[in-house]
């Protein structure tokens, strides 16, 4: 049986999955329980525990390949070296599907939101975000 830690909720590690009023408003993302799962991450669990919780929601890539987020995130914190990155891709790669494009004008907050988690799981101080010239 898996026991938790003492410090840890045992309310699984979630992002607000509504598409917001005004998605350019961190007021609005904060209000409806935006940057929750963030506080958790960060005051409440360890990198390691933040690893084993995506790998235990077998949370997936969006990509076509589906690719298991936690082996990714492991595999990068194992990686040789102190520097690490956190990159969001949203380069729409099915032309006129704008699942990224939705993603990232509906809910941009959820995006940030995981990027700064998915960095502090695997030790990375820096993140970006890339897209296509071509995504309208």
């Amino acid at each position: 049986m898996r026991t938790r830690s003492p410090s840890t909720s045992t309310r699984p590690l979630r992002l607000w999955p509504e598409p917001l009023h005004r998605p350019q408003s961190i007021d609005s993302y904060i209000v409806r329980g935006g940057y929750a799962a963030l506080a958790k991450a960060l005051f409440q669990m360890s990198p390691e525990q933040v690893l084993d919780e995506v790998k235990a929601a077998r949370l997936r890539g969006r990509g076509g390949g589906g690719f298991p987020a936690g082996a990714k995130w492991q595999t990068t914190r194992d990686a040789p070296g102190d520097i690490k990155y956190v990159v969001v891709n949203a380069d729409e790669g099915d032309p006129g599907a704008y699942m990224d494009r939705s993603l990232l004008e509906g809910n941009p907050h959820r995006v940030l939101e995981g990027l700064i988690i998915g960095a502090y799981a695997i030790g990375a101080r820096e993140g970006s975000s890339t897209s296509a010239r071509s995504t309208p």
